[in-house]
Protein backbone atom coordinates (compact mmCIF):
# COMPACT_ATOMS: atom_id res chain seq x y z
CA UNK A 1 0.00 0.00 0.00
CA UNK A 2 2.86 2.30 -0.47
CA UNK A 3 2.42 4.84 -3.20
CA UNK A 4 5.22 5.16 -5.68
CA UNK A 5 6.18 8.75 -6.31
CA UNK A 6 7.44 7.92 -9.80
CA UNK A 7 4.20 6.31 -11.11
CA UNK A 8 1.75 9.16 -11.15
CA UNK A 9 -0.76 10.19 -13.78
CA UNK A 10 1.26 13.35 -14.39
CA UNK A 11 4.46 11.42 -15.13
CA UNK A 12 2.49 9.05 -17.40
CA UNK A 13 1.07 12.01 -19.37
CA UNK A 14 4.54 13.48 -19.88
CA UNK A 15 6.03 10.13 -20.91
CA UNK A 16 3.28 9.16 -23.40
CA UNK A 17 4.94 10.66 -26.49
CA UNK A 18 8.14 8.73 -25.80
CA UNK A 19 6.23 5.49 -25.16
CA UNK A 20 4.27 5.97 -28.40
CA UNK A 21 7.44 6.50 -30.46
CA UNK A 22 8.99 3.37 -28.98
CA UNK A 23 5.87 1.26 -29.67
CA UNK A 24 5.64 2.44 -33.31
CA UNK A 25 9.37 1.76 -33.88
CA UNK A 26 9.08 -1.72 -32.38
CA UNK A 27 5.91 -2.46 -34.37
CA UNK A 28 7.46 -1.58 -37.74
CA UNK A 29 10.84 -3.11 -36.87
CA UNK A 30 9.56 -6.45 -35.58
CA UNK A 31 6.37 -7.02 -37.70
CA UNK A 32 6.61 -7.37 -41.50
CA UNK A 33 5.13 -4.45 -43.51
CA UNK A 34 2.53 -6.52 -45.39
CA UNK A 35 1.03 -7.90 -42.18
CA UNK A 36 1.50 -4.71 -40.15
CA UNK A 37 -0.18 -2.35 -42.66
CA UNK A 38 -3.03 -4.80 -43.23
CA UNK A 39 -3.51 -5.09 -39.49
CA UNK A 40 -3.50 -1.27 -39.12
CA UNK A 41 -6.10 -0.89 -41.93
CA UNK A 42 -8.34 -3.55 -40.34
CA UNK A 43 -8.06 -1.89 -36.92
CA UNK A 44 -8.80 1.55 -38.41
CA UNK A 45 -11.86 0.16 -40.27
CA UNK A 46 -13.05 -1.60 -37.11
CA UNK A 47 -12.64 1.66 -35.12
CA UNK A 48 -14.52 3.62 -37.83
CA UNK A 49 -17.41 1.12 -37.86
CA UNK A 50 -17.65 1.20 -34.07
CA UNK A 51 -17.68 5.00 -33.94
CA UNK A 52 -20.36 5.12 -36.67
CA UNK A 53 -22.47 2.62 -34.73
CA UNK A 54 -22.13 4.72 -31.57
CA UNK A 55 -23.23 7.81 -33.48
CA UNK A 56 -26.22 5.96 -34.98
CA UNK A 57 -27.25 4.63 -31.56
CA UNK A 58 -27.00 8.11 -30.11
CA UNK A 59 -29.11 9.51 -32.98
CA UNK A 60 -31.72 6.78 -32.49
CA UNK A 61 -31.81 7.47 -28.78
CA UNK A 62 -32.21 11.18 -29.50
CA UNK A 63 -34.98 10.42 -32.01
CA UNK A 64 -36.75 8.28 -29.42
CA UNK A 65 -36.37 11.02 -26.84
CA UNK A 66 -37.57 13.60 -29.35
CA UNK A 67 -40.42 11.31 -30.43
CA UNK A 68 -41.39 10.77 -26.80
CA UNK A 69 -41.13 14.48 -26.14
CA UNK A 70 -43.17 15.26 -29.24
CA UNK A 71 -45.72 12.60 -28.30
CA UNK A 72 -45.98 14.03 -24.79
CA UNK A 73 -46.26 17.54 -26.22
CA UNK A 74 -48.99 16.47 -28.63
CA UNK A 75 -50.80 14.66 -25.83
CA UNK A 76 -50.63 17.81 -23.69
CA UNK A 77 -51.91 19.91 -26.60
CA UNK A 78 -54.81 17.50 -27.09
CA UNK A 79 -55.59 17.63 -23.38
CA UNK A 80 -55.53 21.43 -23.50
CA UNK A 81 -57.85 21.38 -26.53
CA UNK A 82 -60.17 18.95 -24.77
CA UNK A 83 -60.25 21.14 -21.67
CA UNK A 84 -60.91 24.23 -23.80
CA UNK A 85 -63.70 22.49 -25.67
CA UNK A 86 -65.22 21.33 -22.38
CA UNK A 87 -65.04 24.88 -21.05
CA UNK A 88 -66.60 26.21 -24.24
CA UNK A 89 -69.36 23.60 -24.04
CA UNK A 90 -69.94 24.47 -20.40
CA UNK A 91 -70.11 28.17 -21.26
CA UNK A 92 -72.50 27.45 -24.10
CA UNK A 93 -74.66 25.31 -21.81
CA UNK A 94 -74.60 28.03 -19.16
CA UNK A 95 -75.61 30.65 -21.73
CA UNK A 96 -78.45 28.42 -22.92
CA UNK A 97 -79.62 27.88 -19.35
CA UNK A 98 -79.39 31.62 -18.66
CA UNK A 99 -81.38 32.37 -21.81
CA UNK A 100 -83.98 29.80 -20.73
CA UNK A 101 -84.19 31.38 -17.28
CA UNK A 102 -84.59 34.82 -18.81
CA UNK A 103 -87.33 33.56 -21.14
CA UNK A 104 -89.15 31.84 -18.29
CA UNK A 105 -88.81 34.98 -16.20
CA UNK A 106 -90.31 37.06 -19.01
CA UNK A 107 -93.13 34.55 -19.50
CA UNK A 108 -93.91 34.63 -15.77
CA UNK A 109 -93.87 38.40 -15.86
CA UNK A 110 -96.27 38.43 -18.83
CA UNK A 111 -98.52 35.89 -17.07
CA UNK A 112 -98.55 37.99 -13.91
CA UNK A 113 -99.39 41.07 -15.93
CA UNK A 114 -102.19 39.20 -17.67
CA UNK A 115 -103.49 37.96 -14.33
CA UNK A 116 -103.40 41.48 -12.94
CA UNK A 117 -105.17 42.79 -16.03
CA UNK A 118 -107.80 40.07 -15.80
CA UNK A 119 -108.27 40.78 -12.10
CA UNK A 120 -108.59 44.49 -12.77
CA UNK A 121 -110.98 43.81 -15.65
CA UNK A 122 -112.99 41.49 -13.40
CA UNK A 123 -113.07 44.21 -10.80
CA UNK A 124 -114.14 46.75 -13.39
CA UNK A 125 -116.78 44.37 -14.72
CA UNK A 126 -117.93 43.82 -11.16
CA UNK A 127 -117.97 47.56 -10.73
CA UNK A 128 -120.04 47.83 -13.91
CA UNK A 129 -122.37 45.17 -12.55
CA UNK A 130 -122.55 47.07 -9.29
CA UNK A 131 -123.35 50.24 -11.24
CA UNK A 132 -126.14 48.39 -13.05
CA UNK A 133 -127.47 47.18 -9.73
CA UNK A 134 -127.32 50.68 -8.31
CA UNK A 135 -129.15 52.05 -11.40
CA UNK A 136 -131.81 49.39 -11.01
CA UNK A 137 -132.27 50.25 -7.35
CA UNK A 138 -132.48 53.95 -8.13
CA UNK A 139 -135.05 53.25 -10.78
CA UNK A 140 -137.03 51.18 -8.35
CA UNK A 141 -136.79 53.85 -5.69
CA UNK A 142 -137.81 56.66 -8.06
CA UNK A 143 -140.40 54.66 -9.73
CA UNK A 144 -140.59 53.60 -13.30
CA UNK A 145 -143.19 56.28 -14.18
CA UNK A 146 -140.72 59.03 -14.72
CA UNK A 147 -138.64 56.97 -17.09
CA UNK A 148 -141.65 55.76 -19.05
CA UNK A 149 -143.03 59.29 -19.25
CA UNK A 150 -139.78 60.55 -20.67
CA UNK A 151 -139.70 57.76 -23.20
CA UNK A 152 -143.31 58.47 -24.28
CA UNK A 153 -142.64 62.15 -24.82
CA UNK A 154 -139.98 61.41 -27.25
Amino acid sequence: MTSNIFLTSENLAFSMPLILICVVYAYFNLIPIKIGLTLLVVLAAFYKIQSDNKIKRAEKAMEEVVDDAMFNELAKEEEVKAVKSKKAAAKKQQKAEEALRQRLKKEKKVENQQKQQSKSSKKSSKDDDDDDDVDALLTFAKGSRTITKQQNKK
